[in-house]
């Protein structure tokens, strides 16, 4: 609940971490 009525913070820290993880595994394979 408490990360329901802090959604900003929440989609801040995904889509920072998800642009890097896509990146590595994309030139991984």
């Amino acid at each position: 609940m408490a990360q329901e009525k802090k959604p900003k913070n929440d989609q801040k820290s995904q889509p920072k971490q998800a642009p890097k993880s896509n990146e590595q595994r994309k030139p991984k394979k």
